[in-house]
């Protein structure tokens, strides 16, 4: 099986590890990520509703909670740029 595969260089290795790390650090993955963060802690917090509307609030809440605590983060850990 390993004669299938041809071996990569060391820079293409870097250069694809590279464009991982770029899409996985992207703004956008980050809130499609926080989104369905907040979704799956709707869910399981969901027994405790007394109507959809509440849920609706639960979810919208928690979702501008760890907006606000990512935005945050970034801030603190933002590299100065010269």
């Amino acid at each position: 099986m390993r004669a299938l595969f041809r071996k990569s260089s060391y820079n293409e290795l870097r250069c694809e590890i590279e464009q991982v790390t770029a899409i996985l650090s992207s703004s956008f993955f980050i809130f499609i990520d926080l989104f369905l963060i907040t979704m799956i802690f709707s869910f399981f917090v969901g027994i405790f509703y007394h109507s959809f509307w509440l849920g609706l609030i639960v979810n919208l809440a928690s979702f501008l909670l760890f907006s606000a605590f990512y935005y945050l983060l970034q801030k603190c850990f933002k590299e100065p740029s010269d």
